[in-house]
């Protein structure tokens, strides 16, 4: 998953419609039907269900939005102290947890969801 991908879900979420959904990012709907199937592949699960009235998060589809969201702002916050590091200088900090490095995907977001309050 890269931040495309987090910026889908979230528009998605917010539009609840994939035509503008792409209108907004400025991607075919193709495309977007594309990285849904490919992150329902990575973490062996349903994300959306399409209906008459649009598209419908399932659960496990809404704890990834609520983690999207937090990785966003995250994201947002790293280049924004990137762009404004100490002393003018540029510098930008990665690391992963050493337990998340060994479990599948479909495990790594059952924890995240445990983790996330209203979940």
């Amino acid at each position: 998953m890269d931040e495309k991908d987090f910026l889908l879900l979230k528009t998605l979420y917010t539009e609840k419609n994939i035509s503008r959904t792409a209108e907004i990012l400025y991607i075919s709907q193709p495309a977007i039907t594309y990285r849904i199937q490919n992150l329902e592949k990575y973490f062996n699960t349903p994300i959306i269900s399409r209906g008459k009235k649009g598209v419908e998060f399932t659960a496990e589809g809404e704890c990834l939005v609520k983690l999207a969201d937090q990785i966003l702002y995250e994201i947002r916050k790293k280049k924004k102290k990137k762009k404004h590091g100490p002393s003018g200088s540029r510098y930008a900090e990665a690391g992963c947890f050493k337990q998340f490095r060994t479990i599948s995907p479909a495990r790594f977001a059952q924890t995240i969801c445990k983790a996330l309050p209203g979940c």
